[in-house]
């Protein structure tokens, strides 16, 4: 599936995922496929690092099957660094995290691709994302929702939080 012209064809939704977990990867596809109607439409580029690109591909052939899409995962393993973080999350230190600034570079071919966060469970159908105006932007994004705010929006006024 490597050489793919599923992998290239602007035609078709492709969705970017840089994840460390094979779990949280999994969720996404899938959370992404269960909320469209044509999801062989849909096409899933995951750049991971060489630990989990081994757990990837045992579990690869069991996603494919779920979703039948295409995929291509790249290896671009963890940088070693000799300072202590200075950051309370070292998921920022992770070369995977600033990959996502050259989405254009990785993927030249590709007039749009989503990207997707490795915590984000998609709840609605994505797809009328490719077809917004940029108005010239190189990329977008969405406001980052609230977890509070979403528990709170879903308890009834008897409920406290």
């Amino acid at each position: 599936m490597k050489n793919s012209r599923r992998l290239v064809e602007n035609y078709l939704y492709h969705f970017c995922i840089f994840a460390d977990n094979v779990i949280a990867a999994s969720v996404v596809v899938n959370s992404t496929v269960s909320n469209v109607d044509h999801p062989k439409q849909l096409v899933f580029h995951i750049v991971t690092n060489g630990l989990s690109y081994n757990a990837m591909q045992k579990r690869r052939r069991v996603l494919l099957q779920l979703l039948d899409t295409d995929s291509r995962a790249y290896d671009f393993g963890d940088q070693e660094t000799n300072s202590e973080p200075k950051v309370r999350n070292t998921k920022y230190l992770s070369s995977l995290n600033h990959l996502r600034f050259y989405i254009p570079e990785i993927y030249p071919q590709l007039e749009k691709i989503v990207f997707l966060d490795d915590d984000v469970v998609v709840q609605k159908d994505l797809t009328s994302l490719f077809s917004l105006d940029l108005h010239g932007n190189v990329n977008g994004s969405v406001e980052t929702c609230s977890p509070l705010l979403q528990i709170s929006e879903s308890l009834s006024d008897s409920e406290s939080v």
